[in-house]
């Protein structure tokens, strides 16, 4: 508890002290502000000096105490800080050199563990030097005109053998891909990088020149060859990931990145194995998976080696939320692009605040690391979130809703589920019509139902262009082919379906978005005049009408929340004009797409549960 800073704070007077003479001379001794002064003269508590040394606060506490104050040291908390401008402050003054006051003493490793590190990193040292360097030494000879004269044929094998041994460098020679994202300037967000330095030198880690934001829930270390030889590195953090972590869980999080390549046995061993493992995914993917068995020991071993780190750095109490972080944030980067579709459909933005569950800690710890805790949002360390946000794409539409990312993310995983439902059954969402389940014995054929549903647009826009002028040809029987349509949607439905209290708003959300689809058909006609532009005007007004109707029927979805009595609201507060509002063709093409995106996902929850036989 060496490293541990303290401020003083004043508490009252002594006895028989000229208040306003011991202030007129500590103002001018402490450089205290005027409203320090009337604190003190007030006696009400009031911060002296602030994030002292153990010896300057006894030393400064002392000498006060002979002026005739009483005062008290306490321990500075970062977590106290309840602005980003205090925290910025205090970082700068000492809360960072106290936090990093140390190295981290990695242990000595077991004579198992250097050769399985050994054994992986000879593999790209086979591929990249050794290979490559005994080819080169079967050519020098060749470069001798005497020897291609006395030995012609021996020399050609010798140049075909030594040429293949080049081979397996070309095929699997690392590809430098930047990450996509926004590189950060370190004069801009001098903190974080100062941050980021400590942290490199507290694990004796690859040193980050460069620091990029993403879009997406993810940390992650990218390294180049180049880096690697000198042994530097790229950070890839998304902005999600410092909306949803604290300061102290942020640190956690990118001690466990680091720590896989801290220490320069494990830098130059497994940090060489991971270029070569990127580039043999590149190159294949089933190829990487052929080490798994190799590779699995030693990334466990790393795992729990980086858990033991990091707990050392932020609390061992801590390594429960950082593993259950780790967890769910590797669950939602691996379905980040279903989940931000998912998002873009609902038309919501997710706010990550209090995604993850902070567990509460103790004063009492057990290592000078741990006596600071950087409990205030990870967000604070920038100069800047809104900017990022914008420079990255995430604000290129403004989201009608706004949702906590637990309940957006409990709710899609429902979604996901149901969705994948139709995907295995091999059929299109809204190609499935909600109709009698089919007899015993009536196969399914996902196949002629998806051409089926695709046939009866096209009959639809057959008709609409018959009855615009725009073609004379006789368009199909539209009766006929939806009849059709129903006997092969019905063995997909379970028998129990029909009775289900969710199939009537199952069918009332099919027939709403079939509305819709014949709007897209009118729309599709492009720009009218005259007569014809009377008709469809008239046709797309009726068809709304239905629709609103339709819509009023229908119960609110859970995952938009809000006061809402029918799905109805949320479609008005989802589109730029209310459902129920006269709309020209113009405005209805301008609100169909964020009708029909939530009504698709409406769609694929209801349905989902009843092919699924679920229980509401």
């Amino acid at each position: 508890m060496e490293h541990v800073r303290y401020h003083l704070v004043f508490q009252s007077f002594k006895e028989g002290i000229n208040k306003t003479e011991a202030c007129f001379l500590l103002k001018s001794a402490l450089s205290l502000s005027d409203r320090q002064v009337a604190e003190m003269m007030a006696n009400r508590r009031c911060v002296l000096k602030s994030n002292l040394a153990r010896e300057e606060a006894i030393k400064l506490g002392r000498l006060l105490s002979q002026k005739g104050l009483n005062l008290k040291a306490e321990a500075l908390a970062t977590h106290q800080k309840s602005s980003p401008d205090d925290l910025k402050k205090q970082l700068r003054e000492g809360g960072l050199e106290q936090f990093f006051a140390s190295r981290f003493r990695h242990t000595e490793d077991e004579f198992d563990t250097i050769l399985s590190l050994g054994v992986l990193a000879a593999l790209p040292a086979l591929t990249y030097i050794i290979l490559p360097l005994i080819g080169l030494l079967l050519l020098l000879p060749l470069i001798s005109v005497s020897t291609w004269s006395q030995q012609p044929l021996a020399a050609l094998l010798q140049l075909l053998f030594s040429l293949l041994l080049f081979v397996p460098a070309i095929i699997l020679l690392p590809k430098n891909q930047p990450p996509q994202g926004l590189e950060v300037d370190p004069e801009t967000e001098e903190l974080l990088y100062q941050l980021l330095q400590g942290l490199q030198v507290y694990l004796a880690a690859p040193a980050i020149r460069k620091v990029t934001f993403v879009d997406r829930p993810v940390i992650a270390i990218n390294q180049s060859p180049k880096q690697w030889l000198l042994r530097r590195c790229t950070l890839v953090i998304g902005l999600p990931m410092l909306e949803a972590l604290t300061l102290h869980q942020l640190i956690g999080m990118l001690a466990l990145e680091l720590s896989p390549v801290s220490k320069n046995l494990y830098q130059r061993t497994w940090g060489f194995f991971l270029l070569w493992r990127s580039a043999v995914k590149q190159r294949n993917e089933s190829w990487a998976g052929l080490l798994d068995n190799w590779v699995t020991p030693i990334a466990r071993h790393q795992n729990e080696r980086a858990l033991a780190i990091a707990g050392q750095l932020v609390g061992f109490e801590q390594k429960a939320t950082l593993i259950e972080a780790q967890k769910t944030l590797s669950l939602v980067h691996n379905d980040w692009p279903d989940f931000s579709d998912y998002c873009r459909q609902l038309n919501a933005k997710p706010v990550w605040q209090k995604f993850i569950k902070t567990v509460a800690v103790t004063d009492d710890s057990g290592s000078a690391q741990t006596s600071l805790r950087f409990n205030a949002p990870a967000l604070w360390v920038l100069s800047t979130t809104e900017g990022y946000q914008k420079a990255i794409g995430r604000d290129q539409h403004a989201a009608k809703f706004t949702i906590a990312a637990s309940s957006l993310w409990q709710h899609f995983q429902h979604y996901i589920q149901r969705r994948e439902l139709f995907f295995r059954l091999g059929i299109e969402p809204l190609s499935l019509m909600p109709t009698k389940p089919g007899r015993k014995g009536h196969g399914k054929n996902a196949h002629k139902l998806n051409q089926q549903a695709g046939k009866i647009l096209d009959c639809q826009y057959d008709k609409i262009s018959v009855a615009l002028g725009i073609s004379k040809d006789a368009p199909c029987d539209l009766k006929a082919e939806t009849l059709i349509w129903q006997q092969l949607s019905a063995p997909f439905w379970p028998a129990a379906a029909e009775t289900d209290k969710l199939f009537p708003t199952a069918r009332t959300a099919y027939q709403a978005i079939q509305l819709l689809l014949q709007m897209q058909q009118w729309l599709k006609a492009g720009r009218l005049s005259g007569p014809k532009q009377t008709l469809r005007n008239r046709q797309l007004s009726a068809l709304q009408q239905n629709f609103s109707s339709l819509c009023q029927k229908l119960q609110p979805m859970p995952v938009l929340g809000g006061n809402t009595r029918s799905f109805a609201d949320q479609l008005n507060h989802a589109a730029v004009r209310r459902i129920d509002d006269p709309l020209s063709a113009q405005e209805i093409s301008q609100n169909l797409n964020p009708w029909l995106n939530l009504l698709t996902v409406y769609w694929i929850t209801v349905s989902g549960r009843l092919l699924n036989a679920e229980p509401e």
